[in-house]
């Protein structure tokens, strides 16, 4: 009975029509950094996919059948996060040992975790996901704190979707380029120079500076287009005090920033720069719609290999991983008890820490657990230099001088 109902929900083709996004109007003021390509279509429904399975290729479920929305719920599936107690009462920095698992219904947790496929030598302590388990024993100092869980149950039903390899296209299920990576994000772009954060003059410092690698931020617009702002508002950068969550794309596109230049939609950050940059990509809103996000990625199929992700919220990190299980996720952290509640964490292949958390314990508890370990936000070149020598994956930076340092470090 199992058996035939797995079959059935399986052999389930949606078909979904296409939207049209929203008109972009176009800008009275001229600039040089005006996108000279047509916007993609952000908020469009996916095309349906093709699934990739261990034994077969089948159509899949929607995208929302399977993550269930922002609501984290579907007709057949629902995901929830946890906690377990921690196993250990050691305060030590290097003894204790916290164990995180995923409590996926019945058989469906083993595909529940990331499964990278090409991990390359030089990214350190384990950056890709380790195998198709979801229980992952992580060395963690300190345990003392609950350890996070996240799952997604639902029965049968959901057991079946659970254990397709995600909706996506061999072309999206691309690892992260480990030999075109430097040491060194540039925050928001370099702006040392008095570039403006989050605009294609701060992005094109960071190629200048021999550093094709920038964070960003990303928010989303009324009718559901990404944009990039680290504010919910646009005072700082457009002196505009509006939310973007509150107007739509075409009201946002027609403001200008304070340096002449649009507020960019992500799109027009992929069509300027392509493959030309790593990017790593800050979800700022917890409900994030990471089905919107994969159906823009869908149209950027050959950058795939160039994007991380990273967040404050696990929650949208877990959701992505059920699509994008090869894309490099990190989870930000400002304390040492957040670091012992989710070290366990599947889906999480690195910890973005706060400067002030990063002792060398903290980078021995990282690299023990599998994960990566990248530093924030780091001006000083002393401590620059530091924390590379000290064995860091890497430093996210507002300033240019930090790529002389990496070469040297």
């Amino acid at each position: 009975m199992l058996k035939r109902i797995i079959t059935f929900v399986l052999g389930l083709a949606i078909a979904v029509g296409t939207a049209t996004a929203a008109t972009t109007v176009a800008q009275a003021a001229q600039t040089k950094y005006a996108p000279s390509v047509s916007t993609p279509t952000e908020g469009a429904p996916a095309s349906t996919k093709v699934v990739q399975k261990d034994i077969m290729a089948t159509v899949s479920p929607t995208v929302g059948d399977l993550l269930g929305g922002s609501s984290g719920t579907s007709d057949s599936c629902t995901w929830a996060s946890g906690t377990t107690a921690a196993s250990s009462n050691s305060s030590n920095d290097s003894s204790a040992s916290a164990s995180a698992s995923s409590s996926d219904d019945s058989s469906a947790s083993a595909s529940a975790s990331s499964s990278a496929s090409a991990t390359n030598s030089t990214a350190s302590a384990g950056a890709a996901k380790s195998t198709s388990s979801a229980t992952k024993s992580a060395t963690a100092g300190a345990a003392t704190t609950a350890t996070r869980t996240f799952s997604f149950t639902g029965g049968t039903a959901c057991s079946a979707a659970h254990g397709i390899s995600k909706p996506l296209s061999a072309a999206l299920n691309e690892p992260l380029d480990y030999q075109a990576r430097t040491k060194i994000f540039a925050h928001r772009g370099f702006t040392d120079k008095h570039e403006l954060q989050n605009t294609f003059q701060a992005f094109d410092a960071a190629i200048a500076a021999g550093n094709p690698q920038v964070e960003l931020d990303i928010r989303t617009s009324k009718d559901g287009v990404f944009y990039i702002s680290h504010d919910a508002t646009m005072r700082a950068v457009a002196g505009v005090n509006k939310k973007i969550s509150e107007l739509t794309s075409t009201q946002i596109d027609q403001i200008t920033q304070k340096n002449g230049e649009k507020m960019h939609r992500l799109s027009e950050l992929f069509d300027r720069y392509g493959s030309n940059l790593i990017y790593l990509i800050e979800f700022k809103e917890k409900n994030v719609d990471i089905d919107a996000f994969y159906r823009l990625l869908e149209q950027y199929p050959t950058i795939i290999d160039h994007v991380e992700v990273h967040s404050f919220y696990a929650e949208p990190l877990a959701k992505l991983d059920r699509l994008l299980p090869n894309m490099f996720k990190q989870l930000l952290v400002s304390s040492r008890e957040e670091i012992n509640a989710d070290a366990g964490l599947y889906f999480v292949d690195s910890f973005g820490v706060n400067q002030k958390v990063a002792s060398k314990a903290v980078i021995k508890q990282i690299h023990g657990a599998g994960k990566e370990i990248w530093v924030w936000t780091v001006d000083s070149p002393t401590r620059i230099a530091k924390f590379l020598s000290e064995g860091v994956d890497g430093v996210i930076t507002d300033t240019s001088k930090a790529v002389g340092i990496a070469k040297v470090a």
